[in-house]
């Protein structure tokens, strides 16, 4: 278990400094990185009653490696907040990077900027 806690921890600073690039998918709310064409990481809002992010790595074969559903506190299936709160914030950093969000965010206050 502390192999995964470890792996995820370096995707999360990874991610955080930009290293790993996240890419979307055909569906709006997955992301996926690959890591030199070994390993693949996914992440992915679930959106059902309950708000809920799932978390795997694959290797080149498509095998998960390791998976982690997560679940907001407070719910029947809810995981400690700093589990959840770790794969949310990734989550978004992905679904950021991926979108390019920050520079379309520039770009749009720079029209609203003629205004």
């Amino acid at each position: 278990m502390a192999e995964i806690e470890d792996i995820f921890s370096k995707v999360q600073r990874a991610t955080e400094n930009g290293k790993l690039q996240w890419k979307a998918t055909s569906d709006k709310d997955t992301f996926i990185a690959g890591l030199e064409g070994k390993f693949t990481f996914l992440i992915q809002n679930l959106r059902g009653n309950f708000e809920s992010y799932y978390f795997s790595m694959s290797d080149s074969g498509g095998n998960v490696i390791i998976e982690q559903t997560v679940y907001e506190p407070n719910t029947p299936m809810g995981n400690f907040p700093p589990d959840f709160n770790r794969v949310k914030v990734m989550y978004e950093i992905a679904r950021r990077n991926a979108l390019d969000i920050d520079q379309k965010l520039r770009d749009a206050a720079s029209l609203l900027d003629k205004f």
